[in-house]
Order: C-alpha cells, then structure tokens, then sequence
C-alpha cells in the first residue's frame, strides 16, 4: 500500500495577554527561589482551517483488481476567544553568578491544567 500524503494547516490567531502578578522571592546567598500567584487577562481570538488528502495505491501482496483511490478531509474551527482570566501560581528558582542571574520559572494554570516552564538569563547591575 503506497499513501502520498498532504496536509495543509491555516492558522490565524490574534491574542493579547496582559500578566497581574504579585510575587516575592527568598534570597540565600547567590541562590534564591521566587514564588507567587496571579492571572493572565486574555484578548483576542483564533481560527483554524485544516485540510488532509492522500493517494491510496495498493499494489503487491497477492492484491489485484484495486482502483487507486484518494482520500479528504476537511476541518475548521470558527474563531475562538481564549478564557478571560486564566489565574496562575508561580515559582522561580534561581542563581546569581556574578553580575549574571539565570531563572528557571514554572507557572501553574488553575483553568486548563496549564504549565508553563522557561528559562531566563539577564545581566543585573
């Protein structure tokens, strides 16, 4: 069996967030750990089209008489808005060495079972 596959994805989103944070950190020498709570005030909206077809060919295997054949199929999502208010617990750990901090947040979204991991280098003076 022989597929020629092809997949075509549209995808127009247009999303603002805006981040309402309160947030303290423990500091113990070079090393320290952030944490907090907030949430993430969303404006926008998504559209999604998508768009699947394949040849089908079969051939050997003691297979005869098969017309080749192709395969559709087709989806849209209308446009979308994200949650209003996603809200969010954070923690960072980090270290500072020397005039370089490197952060590593995780933020916890209570709306959608959400975690988002990062990394952060910056030069502090």
């Amino acid at each position: 069996m022989e597929f020629q596959p092809n997949l075509l994805m549209k995808i127009n989103s247009n999303v603002v967030i805006v981040p309402l944070e309160l947030s303290t950190a423990i500091i113990l020498g070079p090393l320290s750990v952030g944490f907090g709570a907030g949430a993430d005030l969303n404006f926008g909206s998504t559209k999604m089209d998508l768009s699947a077809k394949s040849n089908i060919d079969v051939r050997g295997g003691g297979v005869s008489n098969v017309t080749p054949g192709e395969v559709n199929a087709k989806a849209n999502i209308k446009k979308q808005s994200p949650e209003f208010i996603s809200p969010k617990v954070m923690v960072g750990p980090s270290i500072g060495l020397g005039p370089i901090m490197i952060e590593m947040p995780f933020s916890y979204y209570f709306v959608n079972k959400g975690l988002s991991v990062g990394l952060t280098a910056g030069i502090v003076f």
